[in-house]
């Protein structure tokens, strides 16, 4: 079956248009942040507070900004905060729907410590008890899609708010312009209409197995941990994610299971130019060392000259190769039967 015609028996929700939409997104979510009129509370931290595709927004938050913050972010996905949150800390809320009990019971938190809060949603539960709370702050973005498909809007107006606070240093106007350019240009060579396409060509080499995905500090070890969220969502398919260093002192010796499992395993690994010359060489050594057990290797890479277009067409692209990894394995990108059955049971 052509994959233009799994797209018509699979997609059936159109997630491709969220896909094609992507540059339209990042421009209108850097306006979101450029324009919003919220105040800047007197704050030393911030705590970002969120659950799957919406709480995703913190990994991207700190490390897209990690040399870029005047004050440390945490992400917290739990019903709790931490016992250090107290009046002198931002409690950011980020819910695409405003239903997510997790994130309700965190702003409940918030408020009994005393923490200023800032509430990013698309309206709901969340939405309604911020406009009640005097002094809580609203940033509205527009609903009616998926959240794993909504990350520029959940992520991209923190970034330029945080900047227009001078909280964060956010990408200047030139590197908007050359993203948009970027991501438009991805859109049109990743559409299921066009023949020699790469993303859906790696999407063959791993729908069928399970996949291991490695980025590093500070630019794509979100964007490894986001990919992992979407073969699970969008391909329902295991996948795996981690971080160097970091596997370097542990994951690595897990390898050794790889030798004598039946699954089949291929691995990912998301690379940026801004790597410390440590990380280039270890990623080296990895590849050699973990190339002995499984299928193969892919190296992926953003494009662009700024740091944001190379972060946003990384992240585009592995969103493309998920969503084809998905048709292949005849699966709905946007169907979450187990995760709506889930909450209806809670």
């Amino acid at each position: 079956m052509q994959i233009e015609q799994r797209v018509k028996r699979y997609d059936t929700e159109d997630f491709l248009y969220w896909l094609r939409n992507f540059p339209g997104q990042v421009e209108s979510a850097v306006e979101l942040g450029r324009q919003a009129q919220i105040e800047r509370p007197p704050v030393n931290r911030i705590y970002l507070g969120g659950m799957g595709g919406s709480g995703i927004t913190g990994d991207l938050l700190s490390q897209f900004l990690y040399d870029k913050l005047t004050v440390p972010i945490r992400t917290i996905r739990d019903y709790q905060l931490p016992a250090e949150v107290d009046s002198r800390a931002l409690v950011i809320l980020v819910s695409y729907s405003g239903n997510t009990e997790e994130t309700l019971s965190l702003y409940e938190a918030a408020q009994q410590v005393g923490a200023s809060c800032l509430a990013i949603t698309s309206g709901g539960e969340l939405a309604a008890r911020i406009k009640a709370d005097p002094s809580g702050q609203l940033l509205t973005i527009p609903g009616g899609q998926p959240p794993r498909a909504s990350a520029p809007y959940l992520f991209l107006p923190l970034v330029f708010w945080l900047d227009r606070v001078e909280l964060a240093t956010a990408p200047s106007s030139d590197a908007v312009v050359e993203t948009v350019d970027e991501l438009s240009q991805l859109v049109e060579e990743l559409d299921p209409s066009v023949e020699e396409n790469p993303a859906l060509s790696l999407a063959g080499r791993l729908y069928d197995g399970i996949n291991i995905i490695y980025g590093s500090q500070p630019l794509t070890a979100p964007l490894a941990l986001r990919l992992k969220n979407q073969f699970n969502e969008n391909a329902k398919m295991m996948a795996f994610a981690n971080q160097l260093p970091e596997l370097n002192h542990n994951e690595i010796m897990g390898w050794r299971q790889l030798a004598t499992s039946q699954e089949k395993y291929r691995a990912i690994f998301l690379r940026d130019r801004s790597e410390h010359p440590r990380i280039q060489k270890r990623f080296d050594i990895t590849a050699e060392l973990l190339g002995e057990l499984v299928e193969g290797i892919d190296q992926l890479t953003g494009r662009g000259e700024s740091r944001f277009a190379r972060f946003m067409s990384l992240m585009l692209y592995t969103d493309y190769v998920s969503y084809y990894a998905a048709l292949l394995r005849g699966e709905d990108p946007s169907e979450i039967t187990a995760i709506e059955r889930l909450k209806e049971r809670l």
